[in-house]
């Protein structure tokens, strides 16, 4: 169990535009490494942006219009984001078990 202190506190955040039906048409999405400081965010994607890229239309593929934009984000940030796109966002008690 984490304690929220111990949390990274910004992530890697792709902007892309997809194209499958009943989805809003562009969406935020986290990378999974977190980083302490938005400084060394910013250093770790401008280090490696096409591998970034790359990493995304691998996972997407097809679903993927285009990439409009990198940022580092909190992730309460990506969420925020998400919703004003027009996205649904679980909180933890309403994540479902599979």
């Amino acid at each position: 169990m984490f304690i929220i202190s111990q949390l990274p506190k910004y992530y890697i955040a792709v902007l892309m535009s997809v194209v499958p039906p009943n989805l809003p048409s562009q969406g935020w999405v986290q990378m999974l490494i977190g980083f302490e400081t938005r400084e060394e965010c910013k250093e770790q994607l401008a280090s490696d942006e096409y591998g970034y890229f790359v990493s995304i239309m691998k996972h997407y593929g097809s679903m993927v219009k285009k990439i409009e934009m990198m940022d580092c984000m909190t992730r309460e940030n990506i969420e925020e984001l998400n919703e004003d796109l027009g996205h649904t966002i679980l909180k933890e008690q309403e994540t479902l078990e599979i």
